[in-house]
């Protein structure tokens, strides 16, 4: 055998498909297209849309549910629904005019005693009526503010005897005026305080300079207070003033201050003013012809 022939392998059985012709790719090829050209569908028109025809398979689906028995049972079941839901007749109502109509009767033949009789009524809210109270108390306000907004605020001098308390505020004023010059006068003289405590009657020109220094203190306190202000610590606590205005304002205003003030010490400088404060009159300032004054405030 020559190696350039052609030679082929061939089946001993005819049952694995060799035994078929042969067939070119290009002969398959041109088959299979002639196939699908055939099959294709046509252009149909818009109005033959509707007809298109449907795929064998649907065709056989239909086919096939057609072959089963038809389920007769469930459609009498339908029906029987369908037979019980029944529409019945609306309700009857009543007309609207009609009830209306009766009411309006019914109001037409009530107890006219039922009426509210306007003359009682008026007289009960004239019993019960407060309000014309109500301006006569702002207009009594009102009348009292003008009152007082009329008024002026006066400050008048009265003839007073002082008060205890006057005294005993420019009491402890002059005792420690004293201390302190006291304490100067000490130091400048050298004197020594310890000695004079612990023996007091050894020395009496001690105890005579003492008592000068609290005269002294007592005096220029009260002449320099009364003649420059009118008035002590005390008595300016107690808004008391010794004089009137018009007799500060007078040159003899000194010269009567220094009078009651040596008229006082010549009486024992307690008597007078413990009388004065008992009997409630100022029995230094009548003697002296100048008393203390009180400031009193007043309305006009």
């Amino acid at each position: 055998m020559d190696i350039t022939e052609e030679f082929e392998f061939k089946p001993i059985t005819e049952g694995l498909g060799f035994h078929k012709k042969q067939v070119s790719l290009k002969e398959e090829t041109k088959k299979a297209q002639e196939h699908v050209i055939k099959t294709s569908k046509p252009v149909l028109e818009s109005e033959d849309l509707h007809k298109v025809r449907q795929p064998a398979q649907a065709q056989s689906v239909r086919d096939l549910i057609s072959s089963f028995p038809a389920l007769d049972g469930l459609d009498y079941v339908e029906e029987e629904n369908k037979q019980q839901v029944q529409m019945k007749e609306a309700l009857p109502r009543k007309d609207l005019t009609s009830s209306q109509l009766h009411t309006q009767q019914v109001l037409k033949h009530k107890d006219p005693e039922l009426k509210i009789n306007p003359e009682v009524f008026q007289r009960k809210l004239d019993m019960l009526d407060v309000q014309p109270l109500i301006p006569e108390i702002k207009k009594q306000e009102v009348v009292e503010d003008k009152k007082l907004s009329e008024k002026k605020r006066v400050i008048d001098l009265v003839a007073k005897a002082p008060t205890i308390g006057t005294y005993l505020i420019d009491a402890f004023t002059i005792i420690g005026l004293t201390n302190v010059f006291m304490a100067a006068l000490l130091l400048v003289t050298g004197v020594d305080v310890v000695f004079i405590l612990m023996h007091p009657q050894s020395d009496i020109l001690t105890k005579i300079s003492v008592g000068v220094v609290l005269f002294s203190v007592w005096m220029f306190y009260l002449l320099i207070s009364r003649t420059f202000f009118s008035k002590t610590l005390g008595e300016w606590a107690t808004d008391y003033q010794l004089g009137t205005d018009m007799q500060t304002l007078q040159m003899s205003y000194p010269l009567r201050v220094a009078m009651r003030a040596f008229v006082n010490t010549i009486t024992g400088i307690v008597i007078l003013p413990l009388l004065s404060v008992l009997t409630g009159k100022d029995i230094v300032g009548s003697l002296c012809g100048i008393k203390l004054h009180k400031k009193v405030e007043t309305w006009q």
